[in-house]
């Protein structure tokens, strides 16, 4: 991907570079994006979880949640470590729309995603309710 494509963020470019680097993330799953840096160079600022108990398992965890954008079913991959790790999608009005909870043991799950309308969804990735990852998920049919 070219640098300045890197340098862009969904806050700065809109749904735009949020649809554009999902596109291809389905084309290399190896590509990553800091979207605090991103942000920050341009001037928005972004929220972090509580750093006292998630810094651990924030700097070193994994997530890949893949296809995205989705049709009926979408594959999880995790390499978080602890007790009571959950996993949220919400809607864009905020509303929990399904929760499932992780193991630490079990570093792939495979959930359905047949009752979710075509849209834009936020997932969260918690332990003890302290949010260490965040991302969209995109249903299309």
């Amino acid at each position: 991907m070219s640098d300045l494509a890197k340098v862009y963020s969904p806050k700065g470019g809109g749904n735009a570079v949020f649809r554009a680097r999902s596109l291809y993330a389905l084309i290399d799953k190896n590509e990553r994006y800091n979207y605090f840096d991103l942000c920050a160079l341009q001037g928005y600022v972004l929220r972090k979880g509580n750093e006292k108990d998630t810094k651990a398992n924030t700097e070193k965890s994994i997530i890949k949640l893949y296809p995205n954008p989705a049709n009926d079913k979408v594959t999880l991959e995790h390499n978080i470590k602890g007790k009571n790790i959950v996993f949220e999608i919400y809607s864009v009005t905020e509303q929990r729309v399904m929760q499932i909870p992780l193991n630490e043991d079990v570093k792939q799950i495979q959930f359905s995603t047949v009752k979710l309308k075509p849209a834009i969804y936020f997932y969260h990735i918690k332990i003890k309710d302290a949010l260490i990852n965040s991302g969209k998920l995109i249903i299309i049919r």
